[in-house]
Formats: C-alpha cells, sequence, structure tokens
C-alpha cells in the first residue's frame, strides 16, 4: 500500500491510499501514514482506502491495528473507508485499535465516515453495521 495524496479538508486531513494490502508491509505503511499525521499536526483523519486491493488475514488484520494504535498518537481520531469486501465484517482491525485507545473505526461509505470523524465525543462507541 502507498499513501498518493493527502488533502486538508475542513476540519480533517484525507489520506488517499491505494495498492496491494501485503502483510510485508504493513510496518512501513503505518509509519509512514503516521509520520504524514504528525507533520501535518492533524487530528482528525480520512483514510481513503478505497483503491486497496488484497484480502487481509485475520493476523494481519490484527497486526494493522494493533500497529496503528502503537504508532498513531492516541490524540487522533481515525476514519477508514473501505470497500465492504475489504472490510472484516466484525471490524476487527477497528476494534483491536480502539481497544489501545486509539479513536479508530472503519466505512464503507464516505459521508457515514465523515459524519463519524466529526462528531465531537471523546471515544468512539462501537457501531453495528
Amino acid at each position: 500500500m502507498n499513501i498518493i495524496e493527502a488533502v486538508e479538508r475542513e476540519g480533517f486531513l484525507e489520506v488517499r491510499v491505494e495498492g496491494l494490502f501485503s502483510p510485508n508491509t504493513i510496518e512501513d505503511f503505518i509509519r509512514s501514514f503516521a509520520s504524514l499525521i504528525l507533520e501535518r499536526k492533524a487530528t482528525r483523519v480520512l483514510a481513503d482506502a478505497l483503491r486497496v486491493t488484497g484480502t487481509p488475514s485475520t493476523l494481519d488484520r490484527y497486526t494493522f491495528g494493533t500497529g496503528l494504535a502503537r504508532i498513531v498518537p492516541a490524540s487522533v481520531r481515525l476514519a477508514m473507508l473501505a470497500r465492504t469486501e475489504m472490510a472484516d465484517p466484525q471490524r476487527l482491525g477497528s476494534m483491536v485499535a480502539r481497544n489501545r485507545g486509539l479513536a479508530a473505526e472503519i466505512f464503507d461509505d464516505r459521508d457515514e465516515a465523515i459524519q463519524w470523524l466529526m462528531e465531537e465525543s471523546g471515544k468512539p462507541e462501537s457501531r453495528d453495521v
């Protein structure tokens, strides 16, 4: 996966990502992603991963969630936008990240993602999808 664009929107940073989801590059991607967030001093981030392909395993999702929570600052509210078939129905990655203190959620609808991202609540509640 590669970051292809980062655009400042009103109230949040939108990061567009594309490429093949690969277990071999999770850590490098998360480090680049976190560096960009820190560089831009973003506290609300929409990660648009609609162009990401591949099928992450359960372990990949767990690794991704723990990596995000370990490297992305806890002050960040993160909405991930992904194709329905790419997102785990149990939302394992975002659940793992939330359990480790990162306000993170995954969506397949852009408007819902932005609405959640812009909410004022401190910690996100798990949502049924």
